[in-house]
């Protein structure tokens, strides 16, 4: 069944409703009062009123994120004993609709089962230390996906491509970053070839957003995060900096680019000006995952 808005000339804002694959979706949810009707049995130019009258409590949507529907009337030419049934039809269908998340959207919500809406994030919106304390649900729309991270480990990371009814405490999932679905989260594990002690060396990386990365030479074979890289061809560019723990200096500087290859279908690390080739080199470990090795500490 299709559903269709008999509008009302005197309300500022009326809400839209379409059909998409058989699952609706809602446009606008801004509105006090509007009607709905089925197309398989429109309204005509002798009656006025519409089949159903629904009110959306406005408050709830905005401030609570419940989202509820109050029915207000049943009316219409007819038999009202045949259209009275449809009442509680209409009250999961438009329930269903109204919760729906925006394309492009993660809506995150203060309690389980996506009660209390918090917050409607955008594509590349970072949240840190939320999930799971302040966050405890979250719904995501058509092509997002989130990034999850530990905010003390960020070679503990995931990624979510489904809504998540009960966030567990879980440090693994405190912080986030939303994402376009098709983009790839790049992985980069440290090595040191010039026979140093385990640990005696650190790479960091420092992310847009994310924060500081830390690796420690031969220290987990586990990958950070080292940055999110579009299809689109967008040159990724991060700063990353070798430290000697022993003697405090930087034996290297400078700076990594990735970018997505149409023609391997996934990402590459770019040779460009900044790379310090001297000291480092990069390896393509697959599945978007690298390891960067120390190679010499002289400049």
């Amino acid at each position: 069944m299709t559903l269709s808005i008999a509008e009302k000339h005197n309300q500022a804002v009326i809400p839209t409703f379409y059909q998409c694959s058989n699952v609706y979706r809602r446009t606008a949810i801004e509105s006090s009062i509007h009607d709905i009707r089925t197309k398989d049995q429109p309204r005509n130019n002798i009656d006025p009123e519409p089949l159903v009258k629904l009110q959306i409590n406005t408050a709830d949507v905005t401030a609570n994120g419940t989202r509820s529907l109050d029915v207000t009337g049943i009316v219409g030419a007819g038999d009202d004993e045949m259209v009275k049934p449809r009442e509680e039809q209409w009250r999961l269908i438009l329930t269903a609709v109204l919760r729906m998340v925006a394309a492009n959207t993660v809506d995150f919500y203060g309690k389980a089962n996506y009660d209390s809406l918090m917050k409607a994030a955008k594509l590349d919106d970072v949240e840190h230390q939320v999930l799971g304390t302040s966050y405890r649900s979250c719904k995501l729309g058509d092509g997002t996906k989130l990034l999850v991270w530990n905010h003390e480990d960020y070679a503990d990371s995931k990624e979510l491509t489904s809504d998540q009814a009960n966030l567990p405490e879980d440090p693994s999932v405190e912080c986030c970053k939303v994402l376009k679905g098709t983009t790839s989260v790049v992985g980069v594990r440290f090595k040191d070839a010039t026979g140093g002690e385990k640990g005696q060396y650190s790479l960091l990386l420092k992310l847009a957003q994310i924060g500081d990365v830390m690796s420690w030479s031969d220290m987990s074979d586990k990958y950070a995060i080292a940055g999110t890289v579009p299809r689109d061809g967008t040159l990724v560019t991060t700063a990353l900096y070798v430290r000697d723990k022993k003697s405090g200096v930087y034996v290297a500087t400078g700076s990594i680019y990735f970018q997505w290859d149409n023609v391997k279908n996934q990402v590459v690390i770019l040779d460009q000006e900044g790379w310090p080739e001297k000291q480092l080199k990069h390896e393509d470990d697959g599945q978007n995952n690298f390891t960067i090795t120390l190679i010499s500490t002289q400049q």
